[in-house]
């Protein structure tokens, strides 16, 4: 929390001071900034990257239309036809 609030992602040895004191223990940085910095610490390796997941495939019928030209080029491309070859349309009596 300390490091979050300095705005680090790396905690220094005071942030853990502070850390440990607000649990309720005392402990001397001078001795925690040596034991930081000893030889023998275990170092982590970094992660691998994970393999980017595969985009599945979608069902697509017919030809898409390429959109009119009055309709600009970075809007989304038109829908699969079947999606409005046969939507029914009927008239509103509130439209009139």
């Amino acid at each position: 929390m300390f490091t979050e609030v300095g705005g680090r992602v790396e905690p220094t040895v005071g942030d853990i001071t502070l850390a440990l004191t607000d649990i309720g223990l005392r402990i001397d940085p001078v001795s925690l900034r040596s034991f930081a910095r000893r030889h023998s610490r275990p170092i982590l390796p970094n992660p691998g990257a994970l393999p980017i997941p595969r985009t599945p495939t979608i069902l697509t019928v017919g030809d898409k239309r390429a959109l009119p030209s009055y309709i600009p080029d970075y809007f989304p491309p038109m829908p699969d036809p079947h999606a409005y070859v046969r939507t029914p349309v009927r008239k509103i009596s509130w439209c009139s």
